[in-house]
Formats: structure tokens, sequence, C-alpha cells
């Protein structure tokens, strides 16, 4: 082993996580190597100081301080959702009033009929005039949608009527069905 493997997995042989084989090769390698013994009397004399410290002392009324500072804040956030509440009543009622005044006109009644003079055509055009050239002309409305003929009533035949591809009907209405005989023993 060598002293960038030990630097490596130290943390698992010092907290003897390692295998028994494991073991024995990192303490003939602490035995053969003076400076990750060195290492390792520097990890385990900070580790002892660290262990033998005295627990720090809170302040006697850091409980009521801490409690303080989360009612101020709770308080803080009381106001802002008030302050955002009022602007969205504000915006509320500036739409309704805007949709009031905008309707009343539908409201009020109005000044009677206007009868408007009529409309006479003189002449049929034959072009509409167009800023992309001439109009295609105007057509019957006989010529711009044909129908097939229908020959026969396709959609009105019974099912005894019909017949495939191929001519031949699909039912045999000429077979008399047979009537059941009782199944004797």
């Amino acid at each position: 082993m060598d002293c960038e493997e030990f630097l490596q997995d130290y943390s698992d042989y010092f907290d003897w996580r390692l295998e028994e084989h494991s073991l024995c090769e990192y303490r003939l390698h602490l035995s053969n190597c003076p400076s990750c013994h060195e290492y390792d009397r520097v990890m385990r004399s900070g580790l002892h100081l660290i262990k033998n410290l005295e627990a720090p002392h809170s302040h006697p009324d850091i409980t009521s301080r801490v409690q303080e500072k989360i009612a101020a804040l709770n308080r803080r956030l009381g106001q802002r959702t008030g302050e955002l509440g009022r602007a969205l009543a504000v915006a509320g009622l500036t739409a309704v009033a805007v949709l009031l005044i905008t309707s009343l006109p539908v409201f009020q009644p109005s000044g009677g009929t206007v009868e408007l003079p009529p409309v006479v055509v003189d002449r049929r055009l034959q072009a509409v005039p167009s800023v992309f050239g001439p109009a295609p002309r105007f057509r019957s409305s006989s010529s711009v949608m044909r129908m097939p003929a229908m020959p026969e009533p396709v959609f009105l035949v019974t099912p005894q009527d019909r017949a495939s591809l191929f001519g031949t009907p699909l039912v045999d209405v000429t077979a008399e069905r047979e009537p059941a005989s009782p199944v004797t023993q």
C-alpha cells in the first residue's frame, strides 16, 4: 500500500469500516511510513480535543427572541397579503365600473326606428373590380355543384334486395327454412 491509497480510504480505516485484511494492511503501512503515522496521530489528537470540548451554552432568552422574530415576520407577511387583497379589490371594482359605463347606452331606450330608402340595382356586374386583377366570372349555381344521378334508391332497399359488388344477391330468399325437428332418442 502506498501513501495515496492510505489517505484515500483513511476515514474508513479511522471509523473501523474496513475488512480485517485491509485493517492489517493499514496497520502495516502506519508502522513503516513516518508521514502517514504523523497524519494519523494529528487526526486522533484533533478528535480527542473536539470530544473533550464543553457543549456551547445558549443565551437564556434565545427562545423568546426567536419567537418574537417569527411573529414579526408573520405580521409583515400579513400586511403584504392585505395590501395585495386591497389592490385586487380596487382592480375588480374598476373593471365593474368600466363595464357599467360602457353598457349604459344599451339599456337606454332608443329614439325610434329609422327608415332608409330602398337600394335598387340597375345592372348586373360581369366582373368584380379587384386590386389583384380581374375576378373570375360568376356562374349560375346549377353549374357549381353537380350531383350524380341516382339510378335506383340505394338507401331504401331491403336486406333481401341487396347485392354484392359482383351482382349476386347477398341473401338467398329462394331457400326456405326447414322447421326444426324435435330431437329423438
